[in-house]
C-alpha cells in the first residue's frame, strides 16, 4: 500500500504512543486516498491485529493537543471577520541602514551556489485560519489576525533534485527528473540542507515557519486558495478528480511535475498549492483566537507542520489554511520544502531570472 500503513506499524517506536499512530494512519487514509474514516480506521486497525501490534481495537483519541502558547503582544479585542483583505501595506523598518535601498514586493534574489530563486515579501497583517463557513475547514483552523514585522525572500518555487544534488549528492526522490521537485525528504532532512547551504555560503537559510507559508501562499487573498474559492488542474498538480465542494472536476497526473509548471500567484511564487507537501519550521500546535504579532516556533512537540497539499491529495487539502503534520522522520513521496532567507540576509541583490 502506497501509504506504507504495515511498513510504519513494524518500526513504530516505543516512545510513540499506539493510539497516537493508528489515529495518524488512520487520518493519512482519510485524506490522501478518500476512504470514509470509519473504513479508514478499520483497516489499520486490522494491520495492527494482524502484525501483533495491538491485541484488539484501539479505544478512539483527538489529535494531539499542544498546551497554546500566550501572544507575544498585547491582549486586543476579539476581532470580527471580514471579507476583505487583512493584508497591510509593505512597512519600513524603523532603523533602516543609510547604505541599502530598502527592497520592495517582488523584489529578487538569487542564490549562484545551486541556481534557486527567491522573490522579497514585505511585512504585514493578515488573517491566518479559514472562516467557520469555508469548504473543507478542519477545526484546527482557528481564525485570528497575524502580524509579521519583519520582511523576508521565499524561494519562488519547491526545492528542485537538481539543487538537491549540488549540495547533498544523490536524489531521495520516487520520481526522477532534475526539474522535479525534491521529494521523499525528511523534515530533519530539510533543515540539514538548509544548514549546509549556510555554512557553505554564509547566510542563514531556513524553512519558513506556518505564519510566513500561509502569509506568502494568500498573497493579499481571503480566498480558499489564492486563485479563488476553486482550483482547478490548470493552476495546480492535485487529484482533480476531489474538487473543492462546487467546484468542477480536473484531471489527475498521479505523479510530480516540474516546478512553476503552472502560473505563481500575484506574489510570484509558485506550487503553493499541490505538487509535494511544504515541510514548516513549526511544531504542530493549537492556534491563538487572539491576535498575534511574529509567532513564534513551540519550543516542542511530536509532529512538525506540512502545508499546501501534494500531488495526490483532495482539493480541501490544498487550501491555503489547511495545515498537516508528520514526525520528523517520515518520508515520502509527496514531502518536500522549499527555503526563505530573511531580509538582512541581503545586502546586494543578483537579480533572479522570472521562470
Amino acid at each position: 500500500m502506497k501509504e506504507r500503513v504495515a511498513a510504519e506499524l513494524m518500526t513504530a517506536s516505543d516512545a510513540l504512543p499506539k493510539e497516537f499512530l493508528i489515529e495518524r494512519l488512520t487520518k493519512r487514509l482519510y485524506d490522501n486516498r478518500g476512504i470514509a474514516e470509519e473504513f479508514a480506521r478499520w483497516a489499520v486497525e486490522s494491520w495492527a491485529i494482524a502484525l501483533g501490534f495491538v491485541s484488539g481495537p484501539m479505544p478512539v483519541t483527538s489529535v494531539p493537543k499542544v498546551k497554546k502558547r500566550k501572544p507575544s503582544v498585547t491582549k486586543v479585542k476579539k476581532l470580527a471577520l471580514s471579507p476583505k483583505p487583512a493584508v497591510t501595506q509593505p512597512q519600513l523598518p524603523l532603523s533602516p541602514k543609510p547604505a541599502a535601498a530598502q527592497p520592495k514586493l517582488g523584489d529578487r534574489y538569487s542564490e549562484p551556489l545551486i541556481g534557486a530563486d527567491f522573490v522579497y515579501i514585505p511585512p504585514g497583517e493578515f488573517m491566518m485560519g479559514s472562516p467557520e463557513n469555508e469548504p473543507g475547514r478542519r477545526d484546527d483552523e482557528t481564525l485570528h489576525r497575524a502580524r509579521l514585522t519583519s520582511g523576508f525572500y521565499m524561494q519562488t518555487t519547491p526545492v528542485t533534485q537538481e539543487q538537491w544534488k549540488k549540495l547533498m549528492g544523490n536524489s531521495p526522490s520516487y520520481f526522477k527528473g532534475a526539474t522535479l521537485p525534491v521529494e521523499n525528504v525528511s523534515w530533519n532532512e530539510a533543515v540539514e540542507f538548509c544548514e549546509k547551504l549556510s555554512r557553505n555560503t554564509g547566510k542563514k537559510y531556513r524553512l519558513p515557519t506556518e505564519a510566513e507559508w500561509e502569509y506568502a501562499c494568500r498573497a493579499g487573498t481571503d480566498t480558499p486558495f489564492s486563485f479563488g474559492v476553486c482550483l482547478s488542474t490548470d493552476q495546480a498538480n492535485y487529484d482533480g478528480n476531489y474538487p473543492l465542494k462546487g467546484c468542477p472536476k480536473g484531471n489527475y497526473t498521479g505523479k510530480t511535475v516540474s516546478v512553476a509548471s503552472f502560473p505563481s500567484n500575484d506574489w510570484g511564487l509558485y506550487d503553493m498549492h499541490g505538487n509535494v507537501w511544504e515541510w514548516c519550521q513549526d511544531w504542530y500546535g493549537n492556534y491563538s483566537s487572539n491576535a498575534v504579532t511574529d509567532p513564534t516556533v513551540p519550543s516542542s512537540g511530536l509532529y512538525r507542520v506540512l502545508r499546501g497539499g501534494s500531488w495526490l491529495s483532495l482539493a480541501r487539502l490544498c487550501r491555503s489554511a489547511n495545515r498537516d503534520w508528520e514526525s520528523p522522520v517520515n518520508q515520502r513521496s509527496s514531502l518536500g520544502f522549499r527555503m526563505v532567507l530573511p531580509q538582512d540576509q541581503v545586502t546586494s541583490v543578483p537579480k533572479a531570472k522570472t521562470p
